[in-house]
């Protein structure tokens, strides 16, 4: 399944998918343009539901709703009962109709590397860590103090309420990533193969080296397999081994040469959050803010989008 108003060579195979039904990609391309044309405002403060909820109110089959929302939505929320606020699920929505999804060739550090250029040299602690606040000063590890007319908390969610000593943790939601070597590529195209066969526990998979060629040698493809946790939130003891042999079954993908790399499991990867007012940030108190992405909604965009509101509003 493609946007054939941006990629023509996706219309018939999107007409042919048997996954939707046409009057499923009908609402689709409503849903597409309307959102298109809503405002990001419009968006934030709509009415609340889930996901889920939402989805099934827009009158999208079953089959529609397990066989690509939930497994495709489920990998960008990390949550596959589809509870997050139908408030993001529309503004992403729009985002992916309306963007280009791309990958820094040197990673996501690339990015903060990147504003970094723009700051003096001497500006910038590296391996330095905040052992607490005190008053207009914050007090570092060695004991010593900076002080600040503006001092901005811009730390995760968990690691914010440890500095601020607050003894409510907050939840999150984590997620598991098999990297594999390999050969072949099984796609023509870049895309996300989707596991909507309801079985197994992988959720989707995609060669990131289609989309940024740097993340693999000459001649050789990146793999990078998604897996959804269990009911208690865990991911079990899946090995390297069973994980390619369900990619083999399930995906139907040729794995004999997939040479396993490393697999990394991120237990704070998005902040769970029951409603998402959109983009924000928070004064503490006289002189004290908070900006991250639980203030805005999950994701690096959001951090970096809650990071320049904070910076606009004291710049003004």
């Amino acid at each position: 399944m493609g946007d054939p108003l941006r990629d023509f060579s996706s219309l018939l195979p999107t007409l042919g998918c048997r996954t939707a039904s046409l009057s499923d990609k009908w609402k689709v391309w409503k849903l597409s343009m309307r959102l298109k044309q809503a405002s990001d405002d419009e968006i934030w403060n709509a009415t609340e539901s889930t996901s889920i909820e939402y989805l099934k109110n827009q009158g999208f089959s079953e089959s529609m709703i397990e066989r690509f929302f939930r497994p495709f939505f489920g990998g960008v929320f990390l949550d596959d009962q589809l509870s997050v606020s139908s408030r993001l699920f529309e503004y992403l929505f729009k985002r992916f109709a309306t963007g280009l999804a791309a990958l820094p060739a040197k990673g996501m550090e690339a990015i903060p590397k990147s504003m970094s250029q723009h700051l003096c040299r001497d500006s910038i602690l590296l391996n330095t860590r905040v052992a607490s606040l005190d008053g207009d000063q914050v007090v570092l590890e060695t004991g010593e103090r900076l002080r600040a007319k503006q001092t901005v908390i811009a730390l995760d969610q968990h690691a914010a309420c440890d500095l601020m000593q607050d003894p409510q943790k907050p939840a999150f939601r984590s997620t598991k990533v098999y990297y594999y070597s390999t050969l072949q590529c099984a796609l023509k195209h870049p895309a996300i193969m989707l596991n909507s066969t309801g079985h197994g526990r992988i959720q989707h998979l995609c060669f990131p080296s289609q989309a940024q060629p740097a993340y693999a040698p000459a001649g050789h493809h990146l793999v990078s397999v998604t897996l959804s946790p269990m009911e208690d939130g865990s991911f079990g003891d899946l090995d390297a081994d069973s994980v390619r042999k369900e990619a083999r079954d399930l995906l139907q993908l040729g794995t004999c040469d997939w040479e396993f790399l490393k697999s990394y499991q991120v237990p704070r990867a998005l902040p769970q959050m029951q409603s998402i007012p959109g983009p924000g940030f928070l004064q503490l108190k006289e002189n004290l803010w908070q900006a991250g992405d639980h203030l805005s909604y999950p994701s690096i965009n959001g951090a970096l989008y809650s990071g320049q509101l904070v910076a606009e509003n004291l710049i003004d």
